[in-house]
């Protein structure tokens, strides 16, 4: 689970990218694409 909060928003996203058990950790490409999708929620 990763947490998003966006104080200026008053909003908490959470964002269930993957389980424990399924992965240690995000790929590169997996880290871009939470990265660009923390852009837009942040601008809306």
């Amino acid at each position: 689970m990763i947490y998003v909060d966006i104080e200026i928003k008053e909003y908490i996203y959470f964002l269930n990218v993957y389980a424990k058990n399924e992965k240690i950790d995000l790929t590169e490409k997996e880290k871009k694409m939470l990265k660009k999708l923390v852009f837009v929620l942040k601008e809306d």
